[in-house]
């Protein structure tokens, strides 16, 4: 992946089927630290998203940006929680490089346990 300079992405989960999440990033020095992904907590605590779309800014605070550094990973575990994005890269002649790796799973097919019956995974600073 190469991101550029004005390149954002707003919070979102990533994709249903999608499990696993790692980005190396590969940063020629340290003087992109601020640049990394950020993890975003919804403002309505009881926002849960599938997966489906993207969200505006304005409905999040940003919890963490992961640095920018060179030969280091970021790893997440897609949940309906689990708000990422990246804030728009104003710096000019800037280049992003990371290599993504996604783990996907298969649809399971069969019933739906009932809401109740499904466990709530929360990032640690949103649990009550």
């Amino acid at each position: 992946m190469r991101d550029f300079t004005n390149y954002s992405i707003s919070p979102h989960t990533d994709a249903p089927h999608k499990l696993v999440s790692l980005l190396f990033y590969l940063p020629d020095d340290e003087s992109m630290l601020d640049l990394g992904t950020s993890i975003y907590a919804a403002k309505d605590r009881s926002l849960r998203c599938e997966g489906v779309g993207h969200h505006p800014f304005e409905g999040f605070k940003k919890v963490a940006t992961m640095p920018y550094r060179p030969n280091s990973l970021f790893a997440f575990f897609k949940t309906d929680l689990a708000f990422h994005g990246v804030d728009r890269i104003e710096r000019e002649h800037v280049t992003r490089d990371l290599l993504l790796y996604n783990i996907y799973v298969n649809k399971v097919v069969g019933t739906k346990p009932e809401k109740s019956a499904r466990p709530r995974v929360a990032w640690p600073w949103q649990r009550a």
